[in-house]
């Protein structure tokens, strides 16, 4: 078996990539649509506020990513 990981910034084409390896009968798992699923379970959100606290979040509570990319990144401890 053969295992790839497909990384790149914005627009880089991943995705176009992804498409292309499922038409041709690869297995594929998008990560971006696993974390958008992840961010909708309450129990995880609930967690994420007892890591990270009720300020990653907005007023209407939601998670604002921004907020936590920028403690991670400032706090090695975090990654």
């Amino acid at each position: 078996m053969f295992i790839a990981g497909l990384t790149g910034n914005y627009g880089m084409g991943k995705s176009a990539v992804l498409q292309m390896f499922r038409e041709l009968g690869a297995v594929t798992i998008d990560a971006d649509w696993v974390v958008q699923q992840l961010l909708r379970n309450k129990p995880v959100l609930k967690k994420i506020k007892t890591l990270f606290g009720a300020s990653v979040f907005d007023k209407k509570g939601n998670l604002d990513k921004s907020k936590i990319a920028q403690r991670i990144f400032r706090n090695k401890s975090l990654r």
